[in-house]
């Protein structure tokens, strides 16, 4: 067998309603992301196989990603999430439920982020129920927070989508002008350049907001027979052929 991978658009998250408390501050949401530490949750529960990247959603693999290395985002210091707890008028910390799927990784993965953030005085409970109903409660706003995986898409604009408050499909209850605008100027830009521009500045938005929160981006793996030939697998996801494939004796 042959095997290929890499970094895939898909990433795992800890996705926020901002219009319950007490993630419709700004403040409660920074102080969460610096109290877990990210690293740490992709070293000992994936093996090291993903990649961090940056917090907005926005992989590695894609062309328009502003690498970690050049943003300011909210990573593990627990000082700087006790100070955050005070501006948000909660210094003892607070508590919240946050809701996961019944697959055995979503739930460790809470259950990591719940012990980390416990050390600045964060109470998460974990709720668990079928994806069905998780879907149901994200769209009514009947939640106040959700551990999921996104899926890997290369479209850049299909995971953020929810955050543009103009869209005629928009539920989420994250709004904000300068991400309209940011977004409209992506959409229309011709140049490559000046989409990635916009998409620069909307990562920092992003970032400093935290409308979601990724822990990290999930690496995918392709495996095929050796007398598979002319195969071509998806840079972006798993389960894709990008081309035709055929066996050592010509037949599809």
């Amino acid at each position: 067998f042959q095997v290929d991978g890499g970094v895939s658009m898909g990433y795992t998250n800890m996705n926020y309603c901002h219009c319950q408390p007490p993630f419709d501050s700004k403040y409660a949401r920074q102080a969460f992301a610096a109290a877990v530490d990210r690293k740490l949750i992709l070293e000992t529960l994936e093996g090291g196989y993903g990649a961090l990247g940056n917090t907005s959603g926005v992989s590695p693999a894609s062309p328009y990603y502003k690498p970690l290395d050049q943003m300011n985002t909210y990573e593990i210091d627990l000082d700087k999430a006790k100070q955050l707890l005070k501006l948000n008028g909660t210094p003892d910390g607070f508590e919240f439920t946050a809701m996961a799927v019944t697959i055995t990784s979503h739930i460790l993965r809470a259950q990591a982020a719940a012990a980390m953030v416990a050390k600045v005085g964060i109470k998460m409970n974990i709720e668990v129920m079928d994806l069905g109903v998780y879907f149901g409660k994200t769209r009514s706003n009947d939640y106040q927070a959700g551990w999921l995986w996104i899926g890997s898409y290369p479209d850049i604009e299909t995971n953020q989508q929810a955050f543009y408050s103009l869209d005629p499909s928009h539920t989420n209850p994250y709004t904000s002008a300068k991400f309209d605008e940011l977004w409209e100027k992506q959409r229309t830009a011709v140049q490559f350049d000046a989409r990635k521009a916009a998409w620069w500045e909307l990562q920092d938005l992003m970032a400093e907001d935290i409308p979601n929160y990724v822990i990290y981006y999930e690496k995918i793996l392709n495996g095929w027979h050796g007398d598979l030939h002319g195969h071509v697998t998806s840079p972006f996801r798993d389960e894709v052929w990008l081309n035709w494939s055929y066996w050592k004796d010509g037949v599809n």
